[in-house]
């Protein structure tokens, strides 16, 4: 058509139309295939930051469980200190309580060793959607760089739009690096939440 001597430029306006059609169907594919990469990014994330927040709340009721049963332990210690006159007696008594003292704080390491075995097992669950996350991800740039070909083989307009695709794939590369980032540091993890 482009190699025709003929003036025929309603043909041309047509195809030209028809083309940028073509190019704005493309990108509106792009648009929803991004959208639910970020879905699933949220959700993932959501998932780590409940699951950090269980674990958390699971050692403190622990915590809590020990620090009752050692108040009540040394409730009864000073009770029994008060009412026992035998100087041998005490001496048994102290021993016993050592004894229950290591007991409790055996206990106390074993909680607090499920507590970090629990933690760092949310760590890998969250590696993991990550993971499928960056799959994800990038068959969606494949697909991207597909359009991109077929917009570049079209006309000059459909290179511009491949140029704005690829700068808003970057960015979402960007974006899920930096929620890498803040899911190895929970600290960092709570702060978008928090605005």
């Amino acid at each position: 058509m482009l190699n025709d001597h003929t003036a025929n430029t309603g043909e041309m306006a047509k195809a030209s139309r028809i083309m940028q059609h073509r190019t704005i169907e493309a990108m509106d594919g792009l648009h929803d295939g991004l959208k639910g990469v970020m879905q699933t990014i949220q959700r993932a994330a959501g998932l780590v930051v409940q699951k950090a927040d269980d674990v958390a709340n699971l050692a403190v009721q622990k915590a809590d469980e020990v620090a009752k049963k050692m108040d009540d332990f040394a409730s009864k210690v000073d009770d029994f200190a008060k009412n026992v006159s035998d100087v041998g007696k005490k001496v048994e008594d102290a021993s016993t309580v050592q004894t229950a003292q290591q007991r409790k704080l055996v206990a106390l390491t074993v909680v607090i060793m499920f507590a970090t075995v629990l933690y760092v097992a949310v760590n890998i669950f969250a590696a993991l959607e990550m993971r499928q996350a960056n799959d994800i991800q990038r068959g969606m740039v494949a697909a991207t760089n597909r359009a991109a070909d077929a917009a570049i083989a079209a006309n000059a307009i459909q290179r511009d739009m491949v140029t704005a695709t690829n700068k808003a794939a970057q960015a979402a590369i960007a974006a899920n690096e930096i929620q890498r980032q803040a899911l190895e540091n929970p600290r960092v993890a709570t702060k978008p939440n928090q605005k």
